[in-house]
């Protein structure tokens, strides 16, 4: 099985888009087909998956580059998180 690609969320980027839109993090959950909890850890800045960041770029009518910091596999991007 080939390693899941993984994305370094710029949440506070995230936040900002949806709050423009005038939208929730439940509304943003819903059109991505994800939980409201998947959202707030995507905007504490918690690595997602890149499939769930093109979904939420997309959403926010924006693209991947505008909403990530990095992206790789998860053993490239953990760590990110744990010195960040």
């Amino acid at each position: 099985m080939p390693p899941v690609l993984m994305a370094q969320p710029n949440g506070p980027r995230v936040r900002e888009l949806r709050e423009g839109l005038e939208w929730t993090q439940e509304r943003l959950a819903r059109k991505i087909r994800r939980t409201r909890a998947a959202i707030s850890k995507i905007e504490s800045g918690k690595p997602a998956s890149v499939t769930i960041m093109r979904q939420c770029a997309r959403a926010l009518r924006t693209d991947l580059a505008e909403i990530t910091i990095s992206a790789g596999t998860a053993s490239e991007v953990e760590p990110l998180q744990r010195t960040g």
